[in-house]
């Protein structure tokens, strides 16, 4: 028999999150409205906007949720994924399946 060699990301974070305290994250970095570089016309309503303002996520659908910093200088999350600004100004958020959304 073999064992698994790789790295479990997801896993990894899960670990990580449940030994660092988490908090709602109010800070600025995230503000703004948000629309997605593909889909915005056919995908679901959640999907088509996204408005930040102080931590608080507010979806096309009128949804709402706040973000979480795990750890004064951790990663902040937007429903369980990682949420950064990337190169050009633009909003990412890396899903539990590692996949990044732009």
């Amino acid at each position: 028999g073999g064992e698994k060699k790789g790295v479990n990301r997801s896993a990894q974070r899960q670990r990580a999150a449940s030994d660092v305290s988490a908090e709602f994250y109010t800070g600025a970095a995230f503000d703004g409205v948000w629309v997605p570089l593909e889909g915005a016309d056919s995908g679901p309503l959640w999907y088509r906007r996204l408005c930040i303002i102080s931590g608080r996520a507010l979806f096309g659908d009128g949804a709402e949720t706040q973000l979480v910093q795990l750890g004064r200088r951790g990663p902040v999350l937007l429903g369980g994924g990682e949420v950064r600004i990337l190169e050009e100004d633009r909003l990412g958020r890396m899903g539990k399946n590692g996949r990044v959304v732009e």
